[in-house]
């Protein structure tokens, strides 16, 4: 579908929610995926702002990282492991007696093994999770969990496997290269490395995805995310935390075979680990690359190609972030955002019954009033806020205030969109494939944004059905014929039936019909 009909489905779903009518400047943002049918000038956004020139199109930052990841990444040992993940999850995908042996392989090795040498995995059960495919890295980290926690199982059965006479020549030599692969310490190694580097974006990746993201608490965990993963780059690849975890896991026992030229082997889970010290290594070596990169390409990704578009979110984070409030001296702070955002915003806060004239002096009284009946250094912004717009004084404050409420309502991810077309395949299965547009909007809207069984009240569902139409609670004449009927048909029924008590009388009597001396004769 190109731009024109995005945009004619667009004004369709107003109109289907009744929102056609509103005024159009109550559209202030507009958040997408970085597809070019949705950002270029001559798609989606350019009709958006021929009708709407104030409204402020935001490339979702959750999908921002996750492109971010896959720059940094590319062509990196990072793409190994992630077929790697993605193969072992086909392994196991549609084969419930694979999952069956895996399971008893998992407790065979906790009761051989010490309970430090196989840890109890986070994440319920021993299946591979899939890593590919998903948008979100938060499920990649989980993945890596899963495959490091259940490592030695999955050697072990893929080795059985092998093995098995009952397994497919083709899918035996599979599975031996696989295997082979598997076993290179750098395969090992690499997975904890780049957990500890995925972890604090996964992190950001969750914070993206919650529904009251607004957009201090956006730029806030970027902040913390960046910091994060600045550490790793003064930080030897031993002492990640991960990694650390391998380490100490990882045993020396004397070789079994003389291949091995300094007379050692190193086993994790009961698995020979191939070229160890070369795999420590070579993760030693590219650590920092790695660290790098991921850091070079966030701040690429992350920042606005459009240096006017960082500018407004720069002035809107001056005016919202209030920890940054304490520092101001004298008037003047926050005038060139004030001036900037009404300029922009023009056309909504008149609509709204905002005197723009007013905005600097009422933003003076409220910064002043915050610095002195407030703690702007220890209490959280959305406190302040909260105690703004319930102040006595707010009423002073309003046209300022209706700025700050726009300001909130920037968009900044659309990750509660995607959970709508997760929840959507959830609905909308095979066997309910009939299912109406009305019907799966009404569903769709009681799983997001209704209220919990337990918080519900089902009096006032009930009330309106009953009000619905006319309801019959007691037995009416139909249904009394009917059954009248119903109960004749089944005494005739019962006259006709044989009595299966005597079985020799039974049988003489219909040897008799059956006998042609017996029969009547013209």
């Amino acid at each position: 579908m190109d731009a024109a009909g995005l945009y004619d489905c667009f004004k369709q779903a107003l109109s289907y929610v009744e929102l056609d009518s509103v005024s159009s400047s109550k559209l202030i943002g507009f958040g997408c995926d970085g597809a070019s049918v949705n950002m270029g000038r001559n798609a989606l956004r350019g009709h958006m702002e021929s009708d709407r020139p104030w409204i402020i199109t935001m490339w979702c930052l959750a999908h921002r990282l996750e492109l971010s990841l896959k720059d940094a990444f590319r062509g990196t040992l990072f793409s190994t492991i992630d077929e790697i993940l993605l193969r072992i999850y086909y392994v196991y995908s549609k084969a419930p007696k694979k999952c069956r042996q895996l399971e008893q392989v998992v407790e065979e090795l906790q009761a051989c093994l010490d309970q430090s040498e196989f840890p109890v995995s986070k994440t319920r059960g021993s299946r591979p999770l899939r890593a590919s495919g998903t948008r979100f890295v938060a499920h990649k980290v989980v993945a890596l969990e899963r495959f490091i926690d259940r490592f030695g199982a999955y050697l072990n059965h893929l080795t059985s496997l092998v093995e098995d006479s009952s397994t497919k020549p083709v899918d035996k030599q599979k599975l031996k290269g696989y295997i082979k692969q598997w076993k290179d310490a750098k395969i090992l190694l690499g997975c904890a490395c780049f957990h500890d580097i995925l972890k604090p974006a996964a992190i950001l990746c969750k914070v993206l995805q919650n529904n009251d993201l607004c957009i201090v608490s956006a730029i806030e965990a970027v902040l913390r995310t960046v910091a994060n993963i600045e550490r790793l780059r003064s930080t030897e690849v031993e002492e990640f935390s991960t990694v650390k975890k391998v380490l100490l896991r990882v045993k020396e026992e004397p070789a079994t075979t003389g291949s091995v030229s300094n007379g050692s082997e190193f086993v994790y889970q009961g698995i020979e680990l191939l070229r160890y010290h070369q795999g420590l290594a070579f993760l030693k070596h590219h650590k920092s690359e790695y660290v790098g990169n991921v850091l070079a390409c966030l701040k690429d990704r992350l920042k606005d190609r459009e240096s006017a578009r960082d500018e407004l979110l720069t002035h809107a984070l001056k005016i919202v972030a209030t920890h940054g409030w304490e520092k101001s001296e004298g008037s003047g702070f926050g005038y060139s955002a004030i001036e900037a955002l009404s300029a922009l915003f023009s056309t909504p806060l008149q609509d709204a019954g905002v005197d723009c004239a007013l905005l600097q002096q009422e933003w003076d009284d409220m910064v002043y009033y915050a610095k002195q009946y407030l703690n702007l250094v220890t209490d959280p912004y959305r406190v302040v806020w909260w105690k703004l717009f319930n102040s006595s004084d707010s009423s002073k404050w309003r046209n300022i205030l209706v700025l700050v409420e726009l300001i909130f309502t920037l968009p900044i991810s659309n990750g509660r969109l995607e959970r709508c077309f997760s929840q959507m395949k959830l609905i909308k299965t095979n066997r309910r494939s009939c299912l109406g547009e009305d019907r799966l909007d009404h569903l769709l809207r009681i799983q997001l944004e209704g209220p919990s069984l337990e918080k519900w009240d089902a009096g006032r569902a009930v009330e309106l059905w009953w009000k619905d139409k006319t309801r019959r609670i007691n037995r009416t004449s139909s249904q009394s014929v009917t059954k009248e009927k119903d109960s004749g048909s089944r005494d005739k029924d019962a006259q006709t039936m044989v009595d299966f008590s005597d079985w020799e009388t039974w049988l003489g009597d219909y040897a008799e019909q059956d006998d042609p001396s017996h029969s009547d004769t013209d």
